[in-house]
């Protein structure tokens, strides 16, 4: 993974199928990951794609 990487904890919170049959995916981030929003917004902003990589987190 790139140094640039965005990591952060989530659950998904919806996923939806829109009219033109594309996918929405809604995820719950923590209180902790407010840095992480931030950077999201500002990518939406920007109009940034994104390439999205998913782990799945161990049970603490």
């Amino acid at each position: 993974m790139s140094d640039d990487a965005l990591t952060f904890d989530a659950t998904v919170n919806k996923v939806q199928t829109l009219a033109d049959q594309g996918l929405r995916v809604t995820l719950d981030l923590p209180e902790q990951a407010i840095e992480a929003a931030a950077v999201l917004m500002a990518l939406k902003r920007q109009g940034s794609a994104l390439k999205v990589t998913v782990e799945i987190a161990e049970d603490d």
